[in-house]
């Protein structure tokens, strides 16, 4: 068995324990805006590793969850409220890159593009603790973030997993 199908087989045995933690935590709107669904994320795993509190990287992290749900509001309007922007922040070795999402939903309660991603961050600090990684997904919109270096070497592995 080669090494990326080890991966794909790891993977896949620890996306039902997600799903289960995903359901413990609720207040994510359905993309209809008709009820309530918890929110879907995922945590970084052993490659990208944890980080300590009051350390640079949680200080990046702070600075990008206050500045882009600004910066995907400002992107969006009410006629069109689908939204992406991406963000870098901080230097080596804690840079740290994220994104955000906002479609089209005609949920009320996420009206706001902004609010939904401040929310979402609420939940990757909650739900992910002091993951280096992280997503969440709310229905409404969408947040990511991911130590920079760490994300590419964890590419280079699996690039060289690939030509084995």
């Amino acid at each position: 068995m080669t090494r990326a199908a080890i991966i794909l087989l790891v993977l896949a045995l620890a996306a039902p324990p997600l799903a289960a933690a995903a359901a413990a935590a609720t207040d994510a709107v359905d993309d209809d805006g008709g009820g309530h669904r918890p929110p879907i994320h995922l945590c970084g795993g052993v490659v990208q590793g944890r980080f300590a509190r009051n350390s640079s990287y949680e200080a990046n992290l702070r600075h990008v969850a206050a500045t882009l749900p600004a910066m995907v509001a400002n992107g969006s309007s009410p006629s069109n409220r689908s939204s992406c922007v991406g963000i870098l922040a901080g230097g080596r070795p804690d840079q740290i890159s994220a994104s955000a999402f906002c479609c089209n939903s005609s949920a009320p309660a996420y009206s706001d593009c902004g609010a939904c991603v401040a929310m979402a961050f609420r939940y990757a600090r909650w739900l992910c603790g002091y993951s280096r990684r992280a997503m969440v997904d709310l229905g409404a919109c969408r947040v990511g973030y991911h130590d920079v270096e760490r994300m590419e070497r964890e590419m280079r592995a699996v690039s060289a997993v690939r030509r084995e």
